[in-house]
């Protein structure tokens, strides 16, 4: 009886940590605390605001195929009211994968990054393409399909193909 007892204990001292931590955030898109110069060398990781304009939460379905995401209408509200193109950070549970800008397809300037065009058609479906207006503007390491963000998108159910 008393080994029985000490194995639960043993049993539950071991993996109460594992239930009293926190679920990691999965994919997020953060701005940066300021605008700082991209170059192709540069990698991700600048400092970020400490709340995401784009949780994983926010995400109703992914596809990596044509690199877009369905947000809910409030992301969509929040999205419209930031500035023109802000710099921002894709993470998997706070760990920086690439950077970008926010684009409006409104605007007739190349970017050599990632941009995530904030749509202006009243839809509620965000693109992130490598390079605006075409892919041959982009330059750097594309990101978008990195091992950490499909994972984190496939264990919750967001990844639609």
């Amino acid at each position: 009886m008393f080994m029985t007892w000490k194995i639960c204990a043993l049993i539950l001292l071991t993996t109460l940590p594992l239930m009293a931590s926190p679920p990691g955030e999965g994919l997020a898109f953060y701005l940066l605390k300021r605008d700082i110069p991209k170059t192709p060398s540069a990698p991700a990781g600048a400092e970020v605001e400490d709340q995401p304009f784009i949780s994983q939460n926010d995400i109703v379905s992914y596809s990596l195929r044509n690199q877009s995401m369905l947000l809910t209408s409030k992301a969509i509200d929040r999205l419209k009211r930031l500035v023109g193109s802000a710099r921002f950070e894709a993470c998997v549970d706070r760990k920086p994968i690439y950077s970008g800008r926010l684009w409006s397809i409104l605007r007739s300037a190349s970017c050599p990054e990632i941009v995530l065009e904030i749509p202006t058609d009243g839809s509620f479906n965000v693109r992130l393409e490598a390079g605006y207006p075409t892919n041959e503007c982009f330059v750097g390491k594309d990101e978008r399909s990195n091992a950490l963000i499909v994972t984190a998108l496939k264990s919750s159910g967001k990844l639609v193909d």
